[in-house]
């Protein structure tokens, strides 16, 4: 089989004996197009393996590389005629007898002394009756002295294996090897920002394809992918003809896109050891690994391999159930539901969702449980699988639909018998853990179940539901004190393979909520992202009661950051939810949120109801919520109260009364720094330390501190120093100053695909970092193409101008089919392909180059030209001459000018901007002077004096900055060698003002120069 990877060569020995023919190599020869890598490593392990054991098999799959390798291990033996001699032989077209056949007139031709190399490319399959055959027909030829090297694909293991005393090179010894992946780097123009051997797996083709790559995004990649996706088809079509266990464990693998085999192993898809072993070594690919027996398919997302996918579905769909229900064990819910949603039946997936109950909702995927099972919630309810009822029942309380949960309820304390009979233990202990965290909510009580029903140990999504079920309660209904530490260290753990996990969200949100309200918030910019990418995916799943949760956790956050407020519906909404759940505590919570809310901003009567609402509703056993409750009043009141009043009620504090709670203590504290009783504020600081420096009190304190403000300032200044700064809100000292203006940088980011065209100094191209040596780049007329486009680049150029600059002697039509020869070799030498980035475009009557794949030198020197030129405002001196050396480093010499056909364009634009980069250095001189940075000062004018040492105007700068620096003799040597140019006599002379600043600079008359020139 003649692969792409192997067709053609470029630069390599193989090249020059294949382009030869049979006089050059014996037998067939394969012809192709494309380009590979001479694989020095590989000729010689084949060739010394030869010597030594007659028969060698080169065993891969397609895409490897095989035919390459045969061809060049030919022209390495006929490089070198003590080797022997090459003898090629396709052996795609022949049945098995024909090839016997033809190794058998080989016996005639050749002797043993000619050390003859039978070399057999692409070997049919070989059945059992025609190995016996086969076999004996190579060991004949090996005992004549003859040496076989035989290429084919993991199909004919079998026939391998009855040549035990062959040597075998497998795919895995066919990848590209990590020394070796710069030659191909270098040759393919691959960019050096991709993770090879993630997208390729190190298969020759798909290394080869990385050339067409621009992006990593799903648009770059296209090309790759497809290859990967020919390569997996042929893979299958070829496990299909040779038998049914390794197809179907390649469409499993193909279905799954990656996983462990452990866990095909749990679902009935056996894989033996020597199947490990044969994926290893004979398809890579599959990127198996043998130790950890993980595997990841390539291009996995794809749409390429979704169509690959339909087409398994739809020929098997027991593979296609077989793979849902392993990644449903495997906790790949996500997964499992874009091969449901896109390939499988209504029927299929009911039977899933009634054999996995729970588990959509433990993903949030409950509205794929609503949409699968669309219109049976109602009356048809009672002839649904018991199964569908209880995820009915659960994805109701994860979506808020509280009604449904209770019919579902219901439904399942009627059937209470079918329950015990059909539903797993762990899946209702799972029910139970969601009951409990809704406990609240009145009607969704589910039937108990007898001991034997109950399962030993919880699993892990049970542990986690009934742990924020409990942290929650005490958190927010309790004390406020709950330990956490023991959560924080499961969190670490946690190895997610979905979009969303609900108990590990909940988990995370308390952690969260915890942090602000006991030790205070870190991090919150970072953590209010993370919050709304939640929020997104809970809103986009229509979990409203985690979307409210999630909403109402980073409000808090950022209320007790001293953040200005962006959702301001937040508690509201929360609010509301919680009446629905019928859950007070988190009422109050949201109230008393409300309030310190309304006082952070000035509404002090809406901060007053809502402190006086929640002392009066909470219980005893509510510390938390009545602590906070009663600050804010107090807080409130201190700022609804004159000054006067204030310090009224502060003559009436007694001092010596015990206080038992950090509230108590702050609200004291407070009032005394309100009324500005100093003294007294110290002694009660002093007595009460320990409960106003409570950590846990912390945040809370701050914030009423924030929101007092300079009445909070007494207390302030008692803070000790290593706590005081936990006790401001917001950033202290000066804000950090804006970056300076940002020029561009002379050097480009090769991201994959790009291209830069520099034209000052000559003409040079570079693509994704390496330098283009292709031959087409050789001829001079698509390198002049190449660069009248990349002056106009992204603008499209007539074709009769290109004709009239490029060929202006010949005529018009003969003009016109040279353009269209050049345009096409300039897309060649660019490696364009219709799949690829497309660098030279077409439209109308005009050629252009796409300035989104192509940079130029000349790009960057009239965006840096017009910063420094047109910018007057805005641009500091040090920003000006940064901006100059920069363009000094870009102009690396005058514009490209071709030497053939009508230059006058070029030399226009040579000239263009060789007097704008002298303009441009002059602002900077100027700058510089301005900075007293002589030395930069010099550097510009030596630079521009290379280029325009007869302008007026650079001339009188420079001999300014000449004598500034002490050369005062240069800065006459510079005058006396203008004078000599312009050649003296009485229209001849320099400008007067030239004049006037020599004679500043020497204190001299101009005549004397005159008189010694002449």
């Amino acid at each position: 089989m003649a692969e792409e990877t192997g067709k053609a060569q470029s630069a390599t020995p193989v090249a020059a004996a294949w382009r030869n023919g049979p006089s050059a190599i014996r037998g067939d020869v394969i012809e192709g197009t494309g380009c590979v890598v001479y694989r020095e490593r590989l000729v010689r392990r084949v060739l010394e393996e030869c010597a030594t054991a007659g028969i060698v098999f080169v065993c891969a799959p397609q895409g490897f590389g095989k035919t390459a390798l045969l061809l060049q291990c030919a022209a390495a033996i006929e490089g070198d005629p003590a080797r022997g001699v090459p003898v090629v032989i396709n052996a795609g077209p022949l049945t098995v007898s024909e090839l016997c056949g033809r190794l058998a007139s080989c016996v005639d031709e050749f002797t043993s002394e000619m050390i003859p190399h039978l070399l057999v490319d692409d070997l049919p399959l070989v059945d059992a009756a025609e190995t016996e055959m086969l076999v004996s027909r190579l060991r004949e030829l090996r005992d004549k002295g003859f040496r076989l090297v035989v290429a084919c694909t993991p199909a004919n293991r079998p026939f391998m294996s009855a040549l035990g005393d062959s040597a075998k090179v497998t795919a895995q010894a066919m990848r590209v090897q990590p020394r070796e992946y710069a030659v191909w780097a270098h040759l393919f123009s691959i960019s050096s920002s991709l993770d090879v051997y993630a997208l390729t797996q190190g298969v020759p083709a798909l290394v080869a394809a990385l050339r067409a790559v621009t992006t990593t995004g799903p648009d770059g990649m296209r090309a790759l992918e497809a290859q990967a996706v020919r390569l997996y088809r042929a893979i299958l079509e070829e496990a299909g003809e040779t038998g049914g266990r390794l197809h179907r464990l390649f469409a499993i693998m193909l279905l799954l896109g990656g996983g462990t085999l452990a866990e095909l192993d749990r679902c009935g898809v056996r894989v033996r050891s020597e199947t490990v072993v044969s994926l290893t070594h004979d398809y890579p690919v599959f990127g198996v690994d043998a130790t950890t027996r993980k595997f990841s398919c390539l291009a996995s997302r794809s749409k390429e391999t979704m169509s690959l996918r339909a087409e398994l579905a739809e020929e098997s769909p027991r593979f296609l159930e077989k793979a849902v229900r392993i990644h449903m064990r495997a906790q790949r819910v996500d997964a499992a539901i874009q091969l449901m949603d896109s390939y499988m039946p209504r029927d299929a997936i009911v039977q899933i969702v009634d054999q996995f109950p729970v588990q959509f909702a433990l993903t949030g995927h409950a509205p794929f449980v609503r949409r699968a099972l669309s219109g049976m919630e109602g009356a048809r309810m009672t002839t649904l699988e018991i199964g569908v009822v209880l995820a009915f029942y659960v994805s109701a309380l994860t979506m808020g639909d509280y009604r449904l949960a209770r019919a579902s309820a219901r439904e399942l304390a009627r059937r209470a018998s079918e329950v015990q009979r059909d539903i797993a233990p762990g899946d209702w202990c799972t029910a139970r853990a969601f009951r409990r965290v809704w406990g609240s909510c009145s009607g969704i009580d589910l039937p108990e179940m007898p001991d034997s029903f109950r399962v030993r140990a919880a699993s892990e999504p049970v542990r986690d539901l009934l742990a924020h079920a409990r942290v929650y309660g005490r958190l927010v209904g309790g004390t406020g004190d709950v330990d956490v530490s023991e959560m924080r260290k499961q969190a670490e753990r946690w190895e997610d393979h979905d979009e969303l996990n609900v108990p590990h969200l909940l988990i995370y949100l308390d952690l969260l909520l915890d942090e602000a309200l006991n030790r205070g918030t870190r991090n919150v910019k970072d953590t209010d992202e993370e919050l709304r990418q939640l929020e997104r995916r809970a809103t986009e799943r229509r979990l409203m009661s985690l979307v409210g949760r999630v909403r109402l956790v980073a409000s808090v956050r950022r209320l007790l950051a001293g953040l200005p407020v962006v959702d301001e519906r937040a508690f509201n909404d929360a609010g509301t939810m919680a009446v629905r759940e019928s859950d007070l505590p988190t009422q109050l919570f949201c109230l008393l949120c409300e309030g310190w809310q309304a006082l952070t901003i000035g509404q002090l009567a809406n901060a007053l109801f809502r402190g006086q609402q929640v002392l009066k509703l909470a219980t005893e056993e509510q510390g938390f919520l009545r602590s906070w409750a009663y600050l804010l009043e107090r807080s409130a009141m201190l700022l609804n109260s004159p000054r006067i009043g204030v310090r009224d009620e502060a003559e009436l504090i007694d001092l010596s009364a015990e206080v038992t709670t950090p509230a108590q203590a702050w609200s004291v504290a407070l009032h005394l720094s309100s009324a500005r009783f100093d003294s007294d504020l110290s002694v009660w600081f002093s007595m009460n330390k320990d409960l106003l420096l409570d950590e846990r009190f912390r945040p809370l304190a701050r914030l009423a501190m924030f929101a007092l403000g300079e009445r909070a300032d007494s207390v302030r200044r008692l803070l000790p120093p290593a706590v005081a700064e936990a006790y401001t809100l917001g950033t202290r000292g000066a804000e950090r100053a804006e970056p300076l203006f940002e020029v561009v940088s002379e050097t480009v980011p090769w991201d994959a695909g790009m291209a830069s065209i520099g034209l000052f100094g000559g003409f040079s191209v570079v693509r994704a970092g390496h330098v283009m040596t292709d031959e087409l780049w050789r001829q001079r007329k698509v390198c002049v193409l190449a660069a009248r486009l990349t002056l106009c680049l992204g603008t499209y150029v007539c074709r009769s101008t290109l004709i009239d600059e490029m060929w202006p002697q010949i005529d018009y039509k003969r003009a016109r089919q040279n353009l269209y020869a050049t345009s096409s070799a300039l897309r060649r030498a660019f490696h364009q392909t219709e799949d690829g980035p497309q660098y030279v475009l077409t439209q109308g009557d005009g050629l252009a180059l796409n300035g989104e794949f192509i940079s130029s030198d000349v790009v960057r020197f009239e965006l840096l030209a017009r910063e420094i030129l047109l910018k007057r405002m805005g641009m500091s001196s040090r920003e000006v001459i940064e901006s100059c050396l920069k363009l000094e480093q870009i102009y690396r010499g005058p514009l490209f000018v071709p030497q053939t056909g009508d230059a006058t364009f070029f030399m226009h634009q040579r000239l263009a901007f060789a007097s704008r980069y002298v303009d441009c250095l002059l602002r900077g001189i100027d700058a510089a002077v301005e900075e007293e940075d002589l030395p930069t000062a010099s550097w510009l004018v030596d630079a521009a004096l290379k280029l325009m040492p007869v302008r007026e105007d650079l001339l009188r700068r420079a001999m300014r900055v000449f004598a500034l620096c002490g050369r005062k003799r240069e800065a006459v040597e510079l005058y006396g060698t203008h004078l000599g140019h312009l050649g003296g006599g009485p229209h001849g002379g320099p400008d007067e003002e030239t004049r006037r600043v020599y004679e500043e600079i020497t204190g001299e008359r101009g005549g004397r120069i005159l008189l010694a020139q002449g």
